[in-house]
């Protein structure tokens, strides 16, 4: 099921640094959300002010369900989610690489712990 399709803006690059060779993080802001994104940085380029679009999915473990559009993709799953004013923050894991989503709660869709996720992300 698709939880969130938007276009987000690269905000900031390996803020802190990079801390392996291969991996990047960045942060990518929309109009009400927020998203702090591990990913493998030889396989997707990414610089600031580049616009994505991203999109998560939960519960799906087919991988011919997720359309092929997507430049890159991942599959996690979500380890802790925190109520805070109106919003969610949504902690997950990719084999490692973390995200923390800050999104409206009327956006949320039902994301619960313990989901399996995929996110697409592709340049716009």
């Amino acid at each position: 099921m698709e939880v969130l399709t938007d276009k987000f803006i690269v905000k900031e690059k390996d803020k802190e640094g990079k801390k392996f060779d291969n991996v990047s993080r960045i942060t990518l802001v929309s109009k009400d959300t927020s998203l702090t994104l591990d990913y493998n940085s030889h396989l997707f380029k990414v610089n600031i002010d580049d616009l994505l679009e991203v999109t998560l999915y939960e519960g799906i473990n087919d991988d011919s369900l997720i359309p092929t559009d997507y430049v890159y993709v991942m599959q996690g799953k979500v380890y802790q989610v925190d109520e805070r004013d109106s919003f969610v923050v949504i902690n997950a894991s990719f084999g490692g690489l973390c995200m923390i989503l800050s999104i409206l709660q009327d956006k949320a869709r039902n994301i619960s712990e313990f989901s399996d996720i995929v996110i697409g992300l592709k340049h716009v």
